[in-house]
């Protein structure tokens, strides 16, 4: 009998996870940690994400604008000046959504 043990890595979110599920809610104001919302999570918030020192590079990229905030009006100012050609920035505390959409 061969046993398939399907363990999560230290950055995958796991749906019904007591732990993760109380740091989803405080970091990220997301709750409940169900196997949707652990998907989501997956997909756009991994769990070990750091920003890399190497990364930070002395040639900054320029960007013709750059919105704060990821409400209605920060993703369509940013979509709207990338369908015009312009290079666009999205800064966001938490995951894209306003309370408006």
């Amino acid at each position: 009998t061969t046993t398939v043990c399907n363990m999560a890595t230290s950055s995958e979110w796991t749906p019904g996870d007591v732990e993760q599920a109380k740091e989803a809610r405080e970091k990220l104001e997301i709750w409940p940690l169900d196997e949707h919302n652990a998907k989501l999570l997956n997909e756009v918030h991994p769990r070990d994400y750091t920003t890399k020192a190497s990364a930070v590079d002395p040639a900054t990229p320029v960007y013709d604008l750059i919105a704060i905030g990821s409400g209605a009006g920060g993703l369509v100012s940013a979509r709207q000046s990338a369908r015009r050609g312009a290079k666009s920035c999205m800064i966001s505390e938490l995951l894209a959504g306003g309370d408006r959409l």
